[in-house]
């Protein structure tokens, strides 16, 4: 793991409270524990003892761990080196299924989708309806019916298939950083999941 988590190596760090969610830099590292140093209004999230989420792009795809805050200092936060970890495929943002419902908005008119994938890059959906085309759309949807995302949504492919429905994939443009870290954490999770199943 030492040769993997490098001095000046970014990471996203999630805490318990999501809201916390935060990028960091590790400072120092070795075979126990690493120093990652995060904004100082972000510290109050993160607990001695406390659990904690992060992953990173690596060579090989983006690397995945659960691990626990050793101590928590003014903007530096020591590691628990975690005992294992995974790296999730060779493309930044997993796509992975995704069973909802999300609303697009569009000239005044809102538009009820059903959702088929997503990652933290975009989502496929499936609609009923005839949209507008060549236009940006907003977007809201829940993850987990907990964390409620708005964003926009470009539409990349839009093909009618029969019986009315619309097949339209896309990407997010002007998502939080946050909500970007929340979609990626739940595609993790997902693709974790169908690993070990």
């Amino acid at each position: 793991m030492k040769k993997i988590v490098k001095k000046n190596q970014k990471f996203n760090i999630i805490p318990e409270n999501v809201k916390g969610a935060a990028s960091c830099v590790v400072l120092y590292s070795d075979k126990s524990f690493f120093d990652v140093e995060i904004n100082s209004k972000d510290m109050k999230y993160y607990k001695e003892n406390s659990d904690i989420e992060m992953f990173s792009v690596v060579d090989d795809g983006m690397m995945y761990f659960k691990t626990k805050v050793e101590s928590v200092g003014d903007n530096i936060i020591t590691v628990k080196m975690p005992e294992e970890y995974e790296i999730m495929q060779r493309r930044e943002f997993s796509r992975v299924p995704f069973d909802n419902k999300a609303v697009l908005k569009a000239l005044g008119k809102e538009y009820i989708c059903d959702c088929s994938d997503i990652s933290a890059g975009g989502m496929k959906l499936y609609c009923y309806e005839e949209l507008p085309t060549h236009c940006e759309f907003g977007i809201s949807f829940s993850l987990d019916g907990k964390i409620q995302i708005s964003a926009y949504f470009l539409p990349i492919r839009i093909k009618t298939e029969k019986k009315g429905k619309t097949v339209i994939s896309g990407k997010f443009v002007a998502l939080k950083n946050l909500d970007k870290i929340a979609i990626v954490q739940y595609c993790f999770k997902k693709e974790a999941e169908n690993v070990n199943k």
